[in-house]
């Protein structure tokens, strides 16, 4: 574990992130990432996907704490957080999403706790993420996710905060399904898999409404087939649209070095 987390922090090191000019003055940041422990994470190509979706946590605390620091740690009262959903098989869930958790107007009292949170918070956070990939590796136990579940059920409440730029960032190979939100209204489905990407007029099913002060960004669109990288791209966008993101965009798999200026760009709008 620990040489994973080296391996992230070299990469760090090549990869240089820029200030997020997105927000405008007195917005907060608030960034949520939701990551997928599905099969994806051993159907990966080239470099691990643990190691893919790693570099990319990295980079995105780089350009978040950048950011803070740019604009005074001590004021700053941005948020940053990972988690799962849903969290069967995760040993004390509760713990971990505190973990993996940082809002730094818990700290206004201590403005020394914010900068010694905001130096360990790469590390701290690697720390926790890299065993659950692992020992799911190893296991071969996958924990799934269920992203339009979490569209219905979590997404306003875990991601929205009234007064913040709400950004939430999916890393998803972009095949949706979880056996508890398997449902099918004609050619509404709550799920997107290869074997009803290619149904006439297939539409994933609306679960949400008046989300126009999010917004999303899916990474490492990875389909078993070329030509699905185009349906993903049109399903999954017009899903966020119906639920009113406006600011939205779903990129397939690459090296790292070809996400990194994504990731920025989408940051710095």
């Amino acid at each position: 574990m620990k040489k994973v987390i080296l391996i992230i922090a070299v990469i760090g090191l090549f990869v240089s992130p820029l200030y997020i000019y997105g927000q405008t003055v007195n917005q907060p940041l608030n960034i949520s990432i939701y990551l997928d422990l599905s099969d994806r994470i051993i159907n990966g190509k080239g470099e691990s996907q643990m190691l893919r979706d790693t570099a990319i946590i990295s980079y995105i605390i780089d350009c978040y704490v950048n950011d803070v620091v740019r604009r005074k740690i001590v004021p700053c009262n941005d948020k940053f957080q990972i988690f799962f959903y849903p969290t069967d098989g995760i040993n004390n869930p509760s713990q971990l999403s505190k973990d993996l958790t940082l809002h730094l107007k818990d700290y206004t009292t201590a403005p020394g706790e914010k900068k010694k949170k905001l130096v360990s918070m790469k590390k701290d956070m690697l720390s926790r993420i890299v065993p659950i990939y692992e020992q799911t590796i190893q296991n071969k136990q996958w924990l799934g996710s269920d992203i339009w579940g979490f569209f219905q059920k979590r997404v306003k409440t875990l991601c929205v905060e009234e007064g913040y730029r709400n950004i939430l960032i999916v890393l998803t190979d972009g095949y949706i399904y979880h056996k508890v939100s398997k449902l099918q209204k004609g050619t509404e489905y709550t799920y997107l898999l290869s074997s009803n990407i290619d149904q006439p007029n297939m539409k994933l099913m609306s679960c949400n409404s008046g989300l126009q002060d999010l917004e999303v960004l899916f990474l490492e669109i990875n389909p078993t087939q070329f030509a699905h990288y185009a349906k993903i791209q049109n399903i999954i966008g017009t899903w966020l649209q119906g639920m009113g993101v406006s600011n939205y965009q779903i990129e397939e798999t690459d090296v790292t070095a070809n996400i990194t200026p994504v990731i920025r760009r989408f940051l710095n709008k």
